[in-house]
């Protein structure tokens, strides 16, 4: 979902990728980065005005140059990309004025590239903490791993003990929606996890049902989360008593 997000938001803004790599691990170095042909028209009138604009519409039908964004190095970051102009034939085919706004398209990219990077590398952070509830749920202790997950709440019901977890959903992916869903995921008007309800015996310690549901998306105040957690939870302790039934030939 992180990649898919990247490249659309680049593509909406002039860049076709063809390669997208980030890392965001919190560590020196990480960040995005990624490959890509450029649209110069629609790079232009976004960067450009007026005659400038104009006279970039000019050097493409005369001159036909490309420009390619790199990548290189070992990190994904905005400092690991150069602006590839292929553009001899502006020289000997365009005049000073449209030389003039050529370079300075290519000047814009190169800013523009690392301005978008960094914005990117913003929302990425921002996307996987919103589907993360180690991050996003604040008065509890997030515990991180593969995957994160939060004690939601332990209680006693009976002989049972009953934890109710948040995990983080790996596996979810918004564009099996709307692109409208990850966009409000990356704002924090919608967070993503999944529950989960294991029942253990009180007395010995020993996991007796479990039930989960994936794929929860809710708004900040976690209403539609809490209910999903009630409702697994009631399946985790039918799941439980299942259990000893199987073992004791009686009911709990």
């Amino acid at each position: 979902m992180l990649s898919e997000y990247f490249r659309r938001e680049l593509e909406a803004v002039g860049y076709e990728p063809t390669d997208v790599t980030w890392s965001l691990g919190y560590s020196q170095g990480d960040g995005m980065a990624f490959e890509a042909r450029v649209d110069l028209e629609k790079v232009a009138g976004r960067l450009l005005a007026g005659p400038q604009k104009a006279a970039i519409t000019r050097v493409i039908k005369k001159a036909g140059p490309s420009i390619r964004i790199r990548h290189s190095g070992h990190y994904s970051h905005w400092n690991s990309m150069s602006v590839d102009a292929e553009d001899v034939s502006v020289e000997s085919d365009g005049s000073a004025f449209e030389r003039k706004a050529w370079s300075d398209l290519v000047d814009a990219i190169d800013e523009d590239v690392k301005t978008i990077s960094r914005r990117l590398e913003t929302d990425g952070y921002s996307l996987l903490e919103n589907c993360n509830p180690a991050w996003f749920v604040t008065d509890k202790e997030g515990q991180f791993g593969d995957p994160s997950h939060v004690v939601w709440r332990t209680f006693e019901i009976g002989r049972f003990r009953v934890v109710q977890k948040l995990v983080e959903d790996n596996n979810f992916d918004g564009y099996r929606f709307n692109d409208g869903l990850v966009k409000a995921i990356v704002k924090g008007e919608t967070l993503v996890c999944g529950v989960e309800a294991t029942v253990f015996d009180a007395e010995r310690d020993i996991e007796l049902g479990s039930a989960s549901l994936w794929g929860i998306t809710d708004a900040p105040n976690l209403t539609r989360v809490r209910q999903c957690l009630r409702e697994t939870t009631r399946e985790a302790i039918a799941d439980a008593r299942e259990t000893i039934n199987r073992f004791t030939g009686r009911a709990a």
